[in-house]
């Protein structure tokens, strides 16, 4: 009896540490995640909205003056039409993925989110930003009628298929956003 007393020992070790290795290992956070939301922002927190054209030329510029949003423009700055900046800022409220495309860098040309080609949105509140984000390339799916468009987080590697027609809302310059009486 005496000689069995070490193997019931090894292997009561052995099994410890396998079960201490499978939950170490069970517990590492993955980047396999799915995110509901890519992009979700209190409006009532935006302060700023700038739209990038690749290569970092501004092409848009909104700022809020209390209630009103402005569109600066190269003079100055004019009011905005409040249902355009509206409409923007409710797509902004809850931006929700389709499904994730890739979380390679390889493929970021391919769905337009590279910032060389893609255009960039940054939505500021007082202190910090809320939102910065690529958007690049339309899809339309001719089956289901449907318009989406890929976002891609500054600082964040996964692409994203989104619904919205983002992309082209935003190509007119600021005099398609200048409240026109």
């Amino acid at each position: 009896m005496s000689n069995k007393r070490p193997y019931i020992i090894v292997s009561l070790i052995v099994v410890l540490l396998c079960v201490a290795v499978f939950a170490i290992l069970a517990d590492r956070s993955t980047d396999r995640s799915f995110r509901r939301f890519v992009i979700s922002v209190d409006i009532d927190k935006v302060q700023s909205i700038s739209v990038l054209k690749p290569k970092d030329e501004l092409a848009l510029e909104f700022e809020r003056e209390g209630d009103e949003w402005k569109v600066v423009v190269p003079s100055g700055a004019m009011e905005a039409n409040s249902r355009k900046v509206e409409s923007l800022l409710a797509y902004l409220s809850g931006v929700q993925a389709i499904r994730q495309m890739s979380n390679s860098e390889n493929v970021w040309e391919q769905y337009g989110v590279v910032d060389s080609i893609a255009t960039r949105v940054i939505v500021r509140g007082k202190k910090k930003t809320l939102a910065d984000f690529y958007f690049g390339n339309t899809d339309f799916d001719a089956q289901t009628q449907e318009i989406s468009c890929y976002i891609r987080n500054v600082g964040d590697s996964r692409i994203y298929k989104v619904d919205g027609y983002l992309g082209p809302a935003l190509s007119g310059g600021f005099d398609a956003w200048v409240r026109k009486y």
